[in-house]
């Protein structure tokens, strides 16, 4: 019964998603080759081809994403690098607020997005599997940095029924580690 059941999750999501889980709670993040530069002590963990969507209409049913642009998602010890044709998206692993695996793709809501980017994914599970794991390891790294004052601030987000009606609402309230040298727009919340 437990074969049957990895051999359906395998031709559902397109690999081994058991195994998958073991290697990411033993935390073993693997190097993968990234074609760009990384900064001093940073690694790629995870590499996919991505392509930026817009948010579906409303009256689509079948969540069909219209493309805005085509290229890597890399996911790396420190940030999210999207470089694409046209436009890199960098977002820093501080600034997460939120990621929901949608029907093919992955959503990510960011403090410093005026609104959630759409990244259409081979493996959406796979890809948040690896985000997941990593935010947990970089959220540990974080706390546990000696000889540095942290200051814990609770924002508080309203989500606007209106702007993802079709979704589930990808805000919550959430508490935040952030260091005192570079206080942030909301260190006053």
């Amino acid at each position: 019964l437990k074969h049957a059941q990895a051999e359906r999750a395998k031709r559902e999501h397109g690999f081994d998603v058991e195994l998958l889980a073991i290697r990411l709670q033993a935390r073993l993040l693997p190097q993968v080759y990234v074609p760009i530069r990384l900064l001093a002590g940073e690694h790629a963990h995870y590499c996919t081809d991505a392509t930026l969507c817009e948010e579906p209409l409303p009256a689509s049913i079948q969540g069909n994403y219209r493309v805005k642009d085509q290229g890597l998602l890399i996911l790396t010890s420190k940030r999210m690098i999207y470089i694409g044709r046209k436009r890199q998206l960098v977002l820093g692993y501080g600034h997460f607020m939120h990621i929901s695996r949608l029907r093919g793709a992955i959503a990510v809501l960011s403090d410093t997005w005026s609104k959630r980017e759409i990244f259409e994914v081979r493996f959406p599970l796979e890809c948040t599997m690896y985000l997941d794991a990593i935010l947990l390891h970089f959220r540990q790294q974080e706390q546990s940095m000696p000889g540095e004052k942290q200051q814990v601030r609770v924002r508080r987000l309203y989500p606007d029924k209106t702007v993802y009606p079709y979704h589930m609402p990808t805000t919550r309230l959430q508490s935040e580690t952030t260091h005192q040298q570079s206080p942030g727009p909301y260190s006053g919340v």
